[in-house]
């Protein structure tokens, strides 16, 4: 299956979730489908990351079904605003622990690590998706800052790392740290 495939399957199965899983106090949910198909834990981070990637993967024939996704996400942000921006909250937290104990991992192991940034990156681009959900908070922004700092001493510019189609979504002025690589 494809990334849009994927994308919009994890998205039609968490809006089903996302009232519970808004008011719960678990920050990754477990979602499987209908059909028993186990997909990635849900959080506002996943949510926005596959919104992005969908709405620029999916063929103008599903752009409809793109749009009723973001609308029930919309509507769910606005009706559980408060909730919304808590998990948005810890889960900024947790995705900036993770992000921050990769770079420590890569400065341990240049040669091994650097071959998982592709993957390990996303955690910096949901951390930048939720950042965007986030009323200035010079705390967190500081913290990713000193982070990005550390990435720059080791990155190498370059082509946009992900799917070439996913380009659209992810401007370089914003998602530089997709456009390169770290130095092994």
């Amino acid at each position: 299956m494809n990334i849009a495939g994927k994308d919009r399957l994890f998205l039609e199965a968490g809006i089903k979730e996302l009232p519970e899983y808004l008011l719960s106090q678990i920050l990754y949910w477990p979602v499987t489908t209908a059909s028993g198909v186990s997909l990635p834990r849900l959080t506002v981070g996943g949510i926005l990351l596959a919104i992005r990637r969908l709405s620029v993967l999916s063929p103008s024939e599903d752009e409809s079904k793109v749009l009723q996704i973001e609308m029930a996400v919309d509507t769910m942000r606005l009706k559980r605003q408060t909730l919304w921006v808590a998990k948005c909250e810890n889960e900024f937290q947790s995705r900036l622990i993770l992000w921050k104990n990769y770079l420590v991992d890569y400065q341990e192991g240049r040669d091994e690590q650097a071959d998982y940034y592709p993957n390990e990156v996303r955690l910096r681009v949901m951390l930048e998706l939720l950042l965007s959900e986030l009323s200035t908070r010079p705390e967190e922004i500081a913290a990713l800052s000193r982070l990005d700092g550390e990435l720059k001493d080791d990155f190498q510019a370059g082509d946009f790392i992900w799917d070439e189609q996913l380009i659209p979504g992810f401007p370089q002025d914003v998602f530089w740290f997709l456009y390169g690589k770290l130095i092994s």
